[in-house]
This record gives C-alpha cells, sequence and structure tokens, in this order.
C-alpha cells in the first residue's frame, strides 16, 4: 500500500470512529425509547427501519455516479453534516411517524458517504490488499460501538440527576441508579440526541482538512471535440438482468449481486434483535447497552480477520462461513429466554457482518471496472439494498402474525439460499 492509500484509509478511519461513537451513543437506546415512551410496535418498527433503508438504497442509483463526477471529498463531508442533523431532528419526534424524516435524512447521509469512500479505498489500495484495508475501515467504523453505548449512558444519568426536582419521580442520585434495569426519563433521552451530533461534526472537519482526492471532478467535453465512440454498457439497475445471462461480461458481479439480495432479505438489523430483546423479553435500556457492546467488540475484533481471510481463502468460501454463522445465530435466537442470553447469538452475528461487510466490498472492487468505480458501488449498494427495505418490514409483520419465532426461522432461509447462487470464483 502506497502513501496515499495509508492516508486517505487513516483519514476515513478517524472520520468512522467518531462517527460511529455519535452514532452508537444513542442507537442501543433507541429501540426502548421508542417502545416505551412512544408506543411504537414491532411491525411499526419494522416499517421505520424499511422505508429509511429504502431511502438509502434508492439515493444509491444516484450518490454512486455523483462521486464519480464531483470527486470523492465532498459526497463524504456532506454526509457528515446530514447525520448530526438527523440526530438532532430525534428530540422532535411525537409519534413513530415522526421518526422516518429524521432516520431518513441518516440513510441519505449513509448513501453520499459509502459509495465515495468505498470507491477511493478501491482506487488507493491494491487488488491484493482490498480485503484487509476493507478489513480495517470496518474494525474502526465500529470502535465507537464500545465506547459509545458507555457514553450514552452517561448522559441519560448526568441528564437526569440534572433533570431533578423538574421531572417527576426522579428522586436523588442513589434512587436514579438501579443496576440493569435503571430507566430514565423522556426528557434525558433529548439531552443524549443532542450530544450524539457533536463527534460526527468533527468527522467533516477531518475529512476536509486530510483526505486526498483520488478522483478528479468530471470535466464535460468540449463542443469541439470529436463525437465519442459507443462505449460499453456499465453495470446498473437498468442492465442487471442481462449480467444474469450466460454471454454476459458482468455475469460473475450480477450472480454476486443476486445472491447479496437474496442474503438481504433476511439479514434482520441489530436494531430489530434490540428491538426484539426489550419488547419480548422485556429488556431494560442497561442490558440493550451490554447487548450492543458486545455485539460492537465482536464485530471490532473480527473485522481485519474477515478482510484477511477474504484475501486468503477467497471471496466464495469467506462469505459461505459467514453466512452459515448469521443461520446459527437466527436460530438461537429462537430459543433465548433472557436477555443477556442473546450475547451468543449477538456474537455470532457480529462476526457475519464483519465477514459480510468486508468480503463483499473487496469482490465488487474486484469486479468493477477501474474507471465506474463509485458508480458500480452505488448500483450494487442499491440493488442488494432494495431486499434490505423488505426486511425489517417483513419480519415485523411475520412477527405479528405468527409470532417471533416463525419469522427468525423464515429470515434464516435466505443465507441459506444465497449460498447458492453465489459464483464459486468471483
Amino acid at each position: 500500500m502506497d502513501k496515499i492509500g495509508r492516508r486517505n484509509l487513516k483519514t476515513f478511519s478517524a472520520g468512522a470512529a467518531l462517527n460511529d461513537i455519535g452514532e452508537e451513543m444513542y442507537a442501543p437506546y433507541l429501540p426502548y425509547f421508542a417502545a416505551t415512551f412512544l408506543g411504537v410496535s414491532g411491525f411499526q418498527y419494522g416499517l421505520i427501519e424499511g422505508i429509511c433503508e429504502g431511502i438509502n438504497r434508492i439515493m444509491r442509483l444516484f450518490t454512486g455516479s455523483f462521486t464519480d463526477r464531483v470527486g470523492r471529498k465532498i459526497p463524504v463531508i456532506l454526509a457528515y453534516i446530514l447525520i448530526p442533523l438527523s440526530r438532532l431532528g430525534l428530540t422532535l419526534v411525537k409519534g413513530w411517524a415522526g421518526f422516518i424524516p429524521f432516520r431518513g435524512l441518516r440513510q441519505i447521509g449513509r448513501s453520499l458517504r459509502d459509495p465515495a469512500r468505498e470507491a477511493s479505498i478501491g482506487e488507493s489500495v491494491p487488488q491484493t490488499e482490498r480485503g484487509r484495508a476493507f478489513g480495517i475501515l470496518n474494525m474502526v467504523d465500529t470502535i465507537g460501538a464500545v465506547l459509545g453505548p458507555v457514553i450514552g449512558v452517561l448522559i441519560l444519568y448526568w441528564a437526569t440527576v440534572g433533570l431533578k426536582g423538574t421531572t417527576p419521580a426522579i428522586g436523588s442520585p442513589l434512587e436514579i441508579w438501579g443496576g440493569l434495569k435503571t430507566v430514565f426519563p423522556k426528557e434525558s433521552y433529548i439531552y443524549l440526541f443532542i450530544w450524539a451530533a457533536l463527534p460526527t461534526i468533527i468527522s467533516a472537519w477531518i475529512i476536509y482538512f486530510f483526505l486526498f482526492e483520488t478522483r478528479m471532478p468530471f470535466a464535460k467535453p468540449a463542443k469541439t471535440q470529436a463525437k465519442p465512440q459507443k462505449k460499453q454498457e456499465d453495470f446498473s439497475l437498468r442492465t442487471f438482468i442481462s449480467t444474469l445471462k450466460p454471454n454476459s461480461p458482468f455475469r460473475k458481479l450480477g450472480y454476486t449481486t443476486l445472491s447479496h439480495m437474496i442474503l438481504a432479505l433476511g439479514a434482520v438489523p441489530v436494531s430489530m434483535i434490540l428491538f426484539y430483546a426489550s419488547n419480548k423479553l422485556s429488556a431494560a435500556p442497561i442490558e440493550n447497552g451490554i447487548l450492543f457492546i458486545t455485539y460492537a467488540i465482536s464485530h471490532f475484533l473480527t473485522s481485519y480477520p474477515a478482510g484477511w481471510l477474504s484475501d486468503r481463502l477467497g471471496r466464495f468460501y469467506t462469505q459461505v462461513m459467514g453466512n452459515i454463522l448469521f443461520i446459527l445465530a437466527l436460530i438461537l435466537i429462537i430459543f433465548v429466554r433472557s436477555p443477556l442470553f442473546l450475547i451468543v447469538p449477538l456474537i455470532l452475528y457480529a462476526t457475519f457482518e464483519s465477514i459480510w461487510i468486508t468480503n463483499r466490498r473487496a469482490a465488487i472492487a474486484d469486479l468493477s471496472k477501474t474507471e465506474a468505480f463509485g458508480k458500480t458501488f452505488g448500483n450494487f449498494s442499491a440493488l442488494y439494498g432494495f431486499p434490505s427495505i423488505i426486511c425489517p418490514i417483513l419480519f415485523g409483520a411475520i412477527w405479528s402474525l405468527l409470532g417471533s419465532g416463525f419469522a427468525l426461522f423464515v429470515s434464516a432461509l435466505f443465507p441459506l439460499t444465497a449460498i447458492f447462487i453465489l459464483p464459486q470464483k468471483n
């Protein structure tokens, strides 16, 4: 890896770590806040997640091409401005539908950041080191998930102490703390949402000052220039079906995408698992925090090994291993009867996510045309992301109609099916 590759990886890593601290300061406690103070049901929470994920994926149809035109730096800076605004907006939410515009704003930020960041790393790092580079990025992308929940609890506690005498039912500091079953008033969460915006604002400045631009802004051809030759079709939403044909030059990319689309139908987000803990297992905020920290530490510890394994074992066998771990995690959750026993399936889930995120990025970079990195990453992300819209809605609907155990079992069928679609040499 050359000097530019190391510099950009460090810059993205610093920005990602700070953003993740801000995100995870409130994320583990948001399901409890939604369920307890706003009366959000499992189906409604799944609908929120699905709609907002849909905003993310639809936007990626445009943000990939956008970063190819304007460069990698501008989209990431814009993202790190929109994401903290989404957290500040949570202070205004009064009902379940109120989550949608602000959680959607967060997803717009992610849709701007991810294709630009992934394309920049793909351009900065040699193919033989991409798995490890994306592994490092994913590792630091989760480091804040270890610190964030702890900082979040401290803010909730001190905000509650500060509210003593102004909010009913808040006693002395010693009475506020009740161990794992400690609960906090709604007003304390407002302070938490405000403080969670600060780290990502700092991330925007880090990208502005330190990121080396690997893609110059697109220049329109002069009018006097000769008519350009018809160029080869790129991989996109419009051409996806044709990539599955035997003679397509993008056939491996097409089937890799199809496999991830099927996997995404069952990839229940961690927020839904935490909502399951709050709603089904009566987990208190501190217990959800412990579960999330366990997930985050596992994700952090397995991210670089997942990238190393992807480079050594190959993209196919690494992904198969990840899918099997995910199936085991979903089946184990069915038999859990106490919140903290979710620790084991969450470790398996976090390991799967490390493999999935790292391996798919490296695989798409390997199969993409260099001049269309941003567009390919954006369109791939949109394609496999459309089923991500359906996943939490489908999971919530099956949960409401047939029970959570049946919903988890159905979800486990998708990663199993995805194994048989993935091309062995990709």
